[in-house]
């Protein structure tokens, strides 16, 4: 259980003021945010730090991308249960804005499998397999944290949703 947790060595300077920042963000706009919006920005926080500490901790990042990951695509199951996000999408009732969000954290989910199969694939091979692994996840995962944090920035246009 214990390996899972990030110690204070794995830290540096860098991913501490990311913290700070963080918890300025809650403090901030906390009080404005949807329910959703606040687990979408905790799910997005924890791929940003499991991407800063990619080459600290391998282990570290394994556990904070697959965090942010499963919560991104529980948070689409829920959005789709409560709000019937799918068929409100397709109506093209939302603003332009907002069809950006939702065409954005749609691609990003979708590159979310590719990322898992050769992570996966990555974190259990060794030698020159890990080498073609390493070239077959990288590109996929930088398109999708690219597009999730399109879809991050743009979720702010569903705040009047």
């Amino acid at each position: 259980m214990t390996a899972w947790i990030v110690t204070r060595a794995q830290l540096n300077k860098g991913a501490a003021f990311f913290s700070l920042s963080v918890l300025g963000y809650f403090i901030v706009l906390g009080p404005v945010l949807t329910p959703s919006m606040v687990v979408a920005s905790m799910t997005y926080f924890s791929l940003c730090m499991g991407l800063l500490l990619r080459t600290q901790s391998a282990r570290a990042h394994v556990m904070l991308m697959s965090a942010g990951i499963a919560g991104d695509l529980l948070l689409v199951l829920i959005l789709q249960v409560s709000r019937h996000a799918v068929q409100t999408a397709l109506a093209f009732t939302l603003t332009p804005l907002q069809q950006a969000h939702v065409a954005a954290s749609t691609v990003a989910v979708v590159l979310y499998f590719p990322v898992v199969y050769f992570g996966y694939g990555l974190w259990t091979s060794k030698g020159s397999n890990a080498i073609a692994m390493r070239r077959r996840h990288r590109p996929f995962a930088i398109m999708a944290f690219l597009f999730r944090s399109a879809g991050f920035l743009l979720m702010f246009s569903m705040l009047n949703k």
